[in-house]
């Protein structure tokens, strides 16, 4: 309660202060254009989450900069995920 829904960054950006993380070090699932945009509000790497509500593409056009079909691609895919700009 009380805070501002997604896209806006004020919710991730406070867990990540909580935890003590840096933002562009950390990565954003999502499987939404709204997921994207709140990942690069964020400052987040964002990664699109393709067996989710939307598609590849689709997330790919929101911003997503890396992709997974399947959860189990996760944990390779985050080891080489580069750091957000």
């Amino acid at each position: 309660p009380g805070v501002p829904l997604k896209p806006d960054p004020e919710a991730p950006r406070a867990m990540l202060a909580e935890l003590g993380l840096q933002a562009g070090r950390c990565a954003y699932v999502g499987d939404s254009d709204v997921d994207m945009r709140t990942a690069l509000n964020a400052g987040m790497v964002p990664v699109g989450a393709a067996w989710g509500f939307r598609g590849g593409g689709e997330l790919l056009q929101a911003g997503a900069r890396l992709l997974a079909a399947l959860p189990e691609e996760l944990p390779a895919l985050l080891d080489t995920a580069p750091a957000a700009r």
